[in-house]
């Protein structure tokens, strides 16, 4: 069995997170829903299947335990891990088993996770919804997960959230610095006497096709990223526009975990991504407007070199203080949206069944207003918003967002 690395700073936070959290809303459960077409998936086959491949997946065969937390290794029973649950055929029943699972608290002895077959709500459809822990693995690792059970056979450099890091140049290290240092100021964008936030979350998705973000990239002569959080800055500058005055007007702060999974790390349990903060236009821009400052804001965000400063920080600083600083992102005043971008390359199935929708499940530690993460799979970008059920009109955002990506694909003069 594969020895992972000692945990870093971000497993740390994600483990304390979790022990501190008041509510199941607020844990730090995350994963994703494969929607197949085609047979259902037995839960006995596909526990032979999981077994045969768990030497493969060091991520599934951990646990994160003692005082100070360690990575020990521990074999998952699959009668527990892996089950299914019959669904009424009704169009909202899928989502409120989603709902539901997600408050069930993942095995405590065992390795974090979880792997049900969700059937019964549509003819010929079901899903294969898998919840692990934050603390275990970030988004890329639930992607090379999934591409290791369900996917063709890959090398390490194949896994679509492997990245490159190149040498670091010393200027490159201090323009990656600095704002990582100006980003742990307070914003109090989130502040509001009025509209205390709560531990209640609301679950909702939204999706458009992957060809209306190719569209307003390139219309906006940006990248496919810089569209999807321009409408995400659109969508709620017009909410808060509406029910949130008193930042109506201010830059938005949305932090964006950024992927230093190499190959070697790519099925690795832990987290392998750094989190930046990143101020988005905000206000009554027009969408044009917006979408400039946001490709000039993600500027750093597409240099490899950042990445590989990131990586190296990660690395070099002792965990001790990166845990501190990190810690101190999460007083009051500094949390905010929290913005994830998966890509998954490569077709995924299961026993004659295919995946024609991979839906994200993201998690909303307290403290956060709203986060989202978006799942780029064939021809469909499926966003999942986890809302605090405090903000008013919050289950507008996304309705708000899915307009917003299409004005952005049309070109200037047509009808949306």
């Amino acid at each position: 069995m594969t020895t992972p690395p000692a945990p870093n700073f971000a497993d740390l936070i994600f483990h304390r997170l979790s022990e501190e959290a008041a509510h199941a809303d607020v844990g730090c459960t995350i994963g994703v829903a494969l929607h197949l077409e085609g047979p259902v998936p037995k839960p006995s086959k596909l526990r032979a299947d999981v077994a045969a491949r768990l030497g493969a997946l060091p991520c599934l065969t951990h646990t994160l335990s003692g005082r100070p937390p360690k990575w020990a290794p521990a074999y998952p029973d699959l009668e527990r891990h892996i089950g299914e649950h019959r669904l009424p055929e009704d169009p909202g029943a899928l989502e409120e088993a989603i709902q539901e699972l997600l408050r069930q608290p993942l095995p405590a002895d065992a390795p974090p996770w979880r792997l049900m077959v969700l059937h019964g709500h549509a003819p010929g459809a079901s899903v294969l919804l898998y919840l692990t822990h934050h603390a275990v693995q970030d988004g890329g690792s639930v992607v090379a997960v999934l591409e290791t059970l369900f996917g063709p056979p890959l090398l390490p450099s194949q896994h679509s959230t492997t990245a490159r890091m190149p040498r670091i140049r010393v200027r490159q290290a201090y323009r990656s610095i600095a704002p990582i240092i100006r980003s742990a100021r307070p914003h109090g964008f989130w502040d509001s006497e009025s509209h205390p936030l709560s531990t209640g979350r609301r679950l909702m998705w939204a999706e458009v096709p992957v060809a209306s973000l190719r569209a307003a990239a390139r219309l906006g002569k940006c990248s496919a990223n810089d569209a999807y959080l321009t409408a995400l800055a659109h969508a709620i500058a017009g909410w808060a526009a509406e029910h949130w005055p008193g930042a109506a007007d201010a830059p938005l702060p949305v932090i964006v975990p950024v992927n230093l999974r190499t190959p070697e790390e790519a099925v690795l349990p832990g987290n392998r991504c750094f989190a930046v903060r990143v101020d988005l236009p905000g206000g009554p821009s027009p969408l044009a407007e917006r979408l400039d400052g946001v490709v000039q804001a993600t500027t750093l965000l597409k240099s490899v070199s950042h990445r590989a400063v990131l990586h190296k920080i990660t690395d070099l600083v002792p965990t001790w203080l990166m845990r501190r600083i990190g810690l101190r992102g999460l007083r009051p005043g500094c949390l905010s949206i929290g913005c994830s971008f998966l890509f998954l390359r490569h077709r995924l199935e299961y026993g004659g069944a295919r995946a024609v929708r991979v839906a994200p499940v993201m998690f909303c530690p307290e403290g956060t207003p709203l986060t989202v993460s978006l799942a780029w799979y064939g021809q469909l970008a499926t966003v999942c918003f986890r809302i605090d059920a405090a903000l008013p009109g919050g289950d507008t955002i996304p309705a708000r967002w899915r307009r917003a990506v299409e004005e952005l694909s049309t070109p200037v003069g047509e009808a949306v």
